[in-house]
């Protein structure tokens, strides 16, 4: 499926499709509406995974943060829906809303420690 190159507004995932590769340039991130989300990353020929997002938990933003492109592989575990932000709004979001700022961080340190 031929995806646009900059998202916005809600989209739906089936179960086990990829939202983004580990490797790919970072261009948006995520806020998980409903359904889960799995991160994972390659070592060796096998996938390990670091997280496994819910409802109200963001994902592909620290990416975004560094200008590197995306240390995990995203997949839909079930039907999800997600809030996708462009690269663009990223800044402006985070002065504006102080409780996704928080999300952020929430999800880097998890990320960290599950590392």
């Amino acid at each position: 499926m031929n995806k646009p190159l900059i998202r916005v507004g809600a989209i739906s995932f089936m179960p086990r499709e990829l939202i983004f590769r580990e490797g790919d340039e970072a261009r948006e991130f995520y806020l998980v509406r409903s359904g889960a989300v799995q991160l994972s990353v390659r070592e060796g020929s096998e996938r390990r995974v670091v997280a496994t997002l819910g409802k109200n938990e963001i994902f592909g933003a620290t990416a975004l943060c560094d200008g590197a492109p995306h240390l995990v592989t995203a997949a839909a575990l079930t039907a999800t829906v997600c809030s996708v932000f462009p690269k663009a709004v990223l800044a402006a979001k985070l002065l504006r809303a102080p409780e996704l700022t928080l999300m952020l961080c929430r999800s880097v340190f998890a990320t960290l420690r599950n590392g």
